[in-house]
């Protein structure tokens, strides 16, 4: 018999994540790069628009993106302004679609993991992009997090599951750091 609470859940996830993703990431006003340009850069071939390359994210057509799944490795690449700007795309993406695209849950995971052998060489990227995310954006973060630990692909490898669930733990505790005026970067203060 199926976890029906959990399945319930699932379906309930899918829907609102999308919201809350939206309300909690708003146009940056970051000056950020391109995704034409990082994708020029790298090399990444594929059939995308300029309209990917617009100020509010919002606006970018995931199914462009989707499409081009070789974009999907460009979050990890990204400087902390052009990251913030684009990673909501990437967290709505994997969010809806994390069953049929493992890849995009894989670069989120990634980006969003302060252990990632990706960054491990360079855990000042992690600060520099993760310190500035607001409440809201966290919680949403961590809700996507929570969302993956649900997919079946993830449940069904023991190690995916243990890591999704470590990283969903971390950024539902709250133990990001956090850009505080008048200093670099300290650690949330827990009350």
């Amino acid at each position: 018999m199926p976890d029906l609470p959990r399945a319930d859940a699932v379906d309930a996830s899918f829907t609102s994540l999308p919201i809350k993703i939206r309300q909690a990431f708003g146009p940056t006003g970051e000056q950020f790069t391109r995704l034409s340009d990082l994708a020029n850069a790298f090399s990444v071939r594929g059939q995308f628009t300029n309209e990917a390359d617009v100020d509010d994210w919002r606006l970018v057509d995931l199914d462009m993106v989707v499409r081009n799944e070789n974009l999907g490795g460009l979050l990890i690449f990204m400087d902390g302004r052009t990251w913030r700007h684009y990673l909501p795309i990437w967290l709505t993406i994997a969010a809806t679609r994390g069953a049929e695209l493992r890849d995009f849950v894989s670069v989120v995971t990634t980006t969003l993991d302060p252990e990632s052998t990706v960054l491990v060489d360079d855990a000042s990227r992690f600060v520099e992009r993760a310190s500035t995310l607001t409440g809201a954006q966290r919680a949403a973060i961590a809700d996507v997090f929570a969302t993956f630990t649900s997919i079946p692909w993830i449940r069904a490898n023991g190690r995916g599951l243990a890591h999704a669930e470590r990283v969903a733990a971390l950024w539902r505790r709250g133990n990001i750091p956090v850009a505080e005026r008048g200093s670099r970067f300290e650690e949330p203060r827990h009350s």
